[in-house]
């Protein structure tokens, strides 16, 4: 009869599974930190619609200025609507506009001078 010695550390731990030893699991990496870096990277930027973006340049939320905002761009060219109001967003995060009270109806007032 062969008598087989398990090496330290080795011992049967279930039916059917082996402790690896402890050599083994200190220097093991998780599968978490592996993907690190990967679950921690922001989504990528999701495009906003015209209207979003107006809403977002007015600091508004409501749905009455969506309707004003979509209805002022309805007839006029997208893009020209764009610049415009990525060109109020640019200002108003320089502090050009700190003193205007109603920033959705002087946006509105720009978008209507769009052609």
């Amino acid at each position: 009869m062969i008598n087989i010695t398990r090496p330290e550390g080795r011992e049967k731990t279930g039916p059917g599974r082996f402790d690896l030893g402890v050599k083994r699991r200190e220097g093991a990496v998780l599968f978490k930190e592996l993907l690190g870096d990967v679950e921690d990277s922001p989504p990528p930027p999701r495009a906003l619609s015209p209207v979003q973006e107006a809403m977002a340049a007015a600091g508004v939320t409501d749905r009455d200025n969506a309707r004003v905002f979509s209805s002022v761009m309805a007839g006029r060219d997208p893009l020209r609507c764009l610049e415009e109001i990525r060109r109020f967003a640019s200002e108003r995060r320089q502090g050009e506009m700190a003193n205007v009270r109603n920033l959705a109806a002087l946006l509105v007032e720009r978008l209507k001078a769009v052609g």
